[in-house]
């Protein structure tokens, strides 16, 4: 069953334009009340996350801006997909249990989507009242005060709004930016390489930067002899543990994927934030609706059947599925 459709920016910006009035194609403004209908009955989420708001940004009409980010808040009613580098480490150590043969430590699934502002960049309840240390009998007055007004659409809207929201967003892209030079560098010494040596040398890289850091600590913590978990011995063994980290892993394939298809093709500033969105939505939603080139290397890599989520390009597309026919 349908439960959660995460559409990517251009397409938010799409239904903007269908609840002004500037698309007029029947088959869109059917879509977009259906997309109403779901939202307001709860039947379905919507949910938005922090990329969403760095890309608008890039439009430099204020006013628009402000509109887009209106009807993001209405319609996913408050329900934010947490950055999803939060959770790489968690995926690693729910893969060393599963090697151990051990239940998961942690619900992702459940985790990754929640409702309220301090979603929004990954700060929950628990943590922000650590830093203020309340008397133990204002606890709950706390909690129902804050989860008011966390969750109060009006007041989500007001901070997605702040002009300080706005210079976090270009000294995001301004990294973005330095960031690119370094992936282009890299990209252009791994070219070198032949084809099945740079896919090895890329998985083990991702393995070595991203994974055997955390796992060391973790299993060191946890008194765990690594032999118990794995020796890597083989690329086979390697595959299995990433395909089994589901954002880490869309995030590998989808950037591993793209340099490959389109090595000519610069690295765009918003592909950064792109694969943030597809880490977490791909795995952890149940439809993606976004644009080509990224829909397509997707399926090409079976990421939608490994993850049982349905990608689209059009928002006509959803028409389609029962929930919106």
């Amino acid at each position: 069953m349908i439960k959660r459709v995460y559409l990517d920016t251009n397409h938010w910006i799409k239904l903007a334009q269908i609840a002004s009035g500037k698309e007029n194609d029947h088959e869109y403004k059917k879509t977009f009340e259906k997309i109403k209908s779901l939202s307001d009955s709860e039947k379905i989420i919507f949910p938005i996350s922090a990329s969403h708001v760095h890309e608008l940004t890039r439009h430099s009409n204020q006013q628009k801006r402000e509109e887009i980010i209106d009807l993001l808040v209405d319609i996913s009613k408050g329900w934010f997909l947490q950055p999803v580098d939060l959770f790489f480490g968690k995926e690693i150590e729910n893969t060393i249990m599963h090697r151990l043969k051990r239940n998961s430590l942690h619900n992702i699934h459940n985790e990754i989507l929640k409702k309220g502002l301090s979603y929004f960049c990954g700060m929950n309840f628990d943590k922000f009242i650590k830093t203020k240390n309340p008397p133990l009998e204002w606890m709950d007055v706390i909690r129902t005060s804050f989860k008011d007004f966390n969750e109060n659409l009006e007041v989500i809207k007001r901070n997605l709004k702040d002009p300080k929201i706005v210079e976090i967003s270009i000294d995001a892209l301004s990294v973005n930016h330095k960031l690119i030079l370094l992936l282009e560098k890299n990209r252009e010494n791994k070219r070198k390489m032949d084809k099945d040596v740079r896919k090895r040398f890329s998985e083990a890289s991702i393995m070595i930067d991203c994974v055997v850091p955390h796992m060391a600590e973790f299993l060191y913590t946890n008194q765990i002899p690594a032999e118990d978990v794995f020796s890597l011995q083989t690329v086979e063994e390697m595959r299995s543990f990433m395909d089994d980290m589901p954002a880490l892993n869309v995030f590998f394939r989808l950037t591993y994927a793209r340099d490959e298809v389109s090595p000519q093709r610069k690295i765009q500033p918003s592909d950064i934030w792109d694969l943030n969105h597809f880490a977490g939505a791909i795995p952890y939603c149940d439809v993606l609706v976004t644009e080509k080139m990224f829909a397509g290397l997707s399926k090409q890599n079976n990421l939608d059947k490994k993850y049982n989520c349905i990608i689209l390009t059009d928002l006509k597309d959803l028409r389609r599925l029962e929930p919106f026919s």
